[in-house]
């Protein structure tokens, strides 16, 4: 796996001893104050990428 192909493309997220890359796109859609993100896996069901703090609506 690795890193994204472009970085400028994503926001790198430390959690504990994993790195998650999430898609400008992606949190470019989510509204301020938002402190959650759900996704779906086929196969395994519903997550949700929990923030530590509010969306302050800017990536």
């Amino acid at each position: 796996m690795g890193t994204p192909d472009n970085l400028a493309e994503y926001v790198r997220c430390d959690v504990e001893d994993l790195t998650v890359y999430v898609a400008r796109a992606l949190l470019e859609k989510l509204e301020a104050g938002a402190t959650e993100q759900p996704f779906y896996i086929d196969g395994y069901g519903r997550y949700s990428l929990i923030l530590s703090e509010p969306w302050g609506g800017e990536v």
